[in-house]
Formats: C-alpha cells, sequence, structure tokens
C-alpha cells in the first residue's frame, strides 16, 4: 500500500488532531482532579502518617500515573504531527511525503483509541466499582475472627 500525502489530507489530519487532543485534555483534567485528591497519598506513602495506603488507592494512583505517561507520549506525538502537516501545507512543493503521512495516521489512530479507551475504562471502573462497594462492605462486616453473633 503506497501512502501518500495530499492536500485534503494534511487539511482534514490538521483539524482532527486538535480535535482528538482536546477530547484527551478534558479526559486529563478530570485525571488531574483525581491526581490532586490522591497526592494525599503520595504524601502519606513517604511521610508515614496517617492510615496505611489501601490496594485500591495504590491501583488507582498507578493507573492515573500511566495514563499521563501515555498522554504525555500522544501530545508530545501530536505537535510533531500537527507541526509537519502546516510545514507541508505552507510549502509550495507537496510531495508525497508517505512517512509524514502514515505517522500522521497512527498518531490519530492512537489518539483517537486512547480517548476512546480512556472513557470507556473509566466508565467500566465507576460501574464495577459502584457495584462492588456493597460487596467490599459485606466483607469486611464478615470478617472470620470477628464476632458473627
Amino acid at each position: 500500500m503506497n501512502y501518500l500525502m495530499t492536500e485534503e489530507y494534511a487539511g482534514t489530519m490538521s483539524t482532527v488532531i486538535p480535535v482528538i487532543m482536546l477530547a484527551g485534555a478534558v479526559e486529563v483534567a478530570v485525571l488531574n482532579q483525581k491526581w490532586q485528591q490522591g497526592s494525599h497519598l503520595l504524601l502519606r506513602a513517604f511521610t508515614g502518617e496517617g492510615p496505611e495506603i489501601t490496594r485500591d488507592e495504590r491501583e488507582s494512583m498507578r493507573g492515573m500515573f500511566m495514563l499521563g505517561i501515555v498522554w504525555i507520549g500522544l501530545c508530545v506525538a501530536s505537535f510533531v504531527a500537527e507541526t509537519g502537516l502546516i510545514l507541508w501545507l505552507v510549502g509550495d512543493e507537496r510531495s508525497p511525503s508517505p512517512i509524514l503521512a502514515l505517522f500522521t495516521a497512527w498518531v490519530s489512530i492512537l489518539g483517537f483509541s486512547v480517548v476512546t479507551l480512556g472513557g470507556f475504562a473509566l466508565a467500566i471502573r465507576r460501574l464495577v466499582m459502584t457495584l462492588l462497594t456493597p460487596l467490599r462492605r459485606t466483607e469486611r462486616q464478615q470478617r472470620p475472627g470477628q464476632d458473627q453473633t
């Protein structure tokens, strides 16, 4: 398959990538709020003050950190792709630029995937936590070694 940069493709992708990044920025803002709420967990982990960090809190922090790393990588790749598209559009020579065309396609595919899967993962996590919360309460109340009379 031959990948070619065309004026229509470059124009389309130069608008698609910022839209994907805007959707990602909304997700990152939500993660940032959660991270700020969870920053006290990091302080507790390093100082040893307060209650011990639970497994759920640790997993939540790890997930937010990993998603943040992915978004940083995608932001850098999107910036490079967008810059390449703009420079290609303003140039007077319209070379086929197959590498730029393929790179731009992958950046937009990955960005769209992360936005879609990230939102889906957050929704599934909320649903699972909502469903499991009553089960965890029941489990805590019925732990062995506790008086169950």
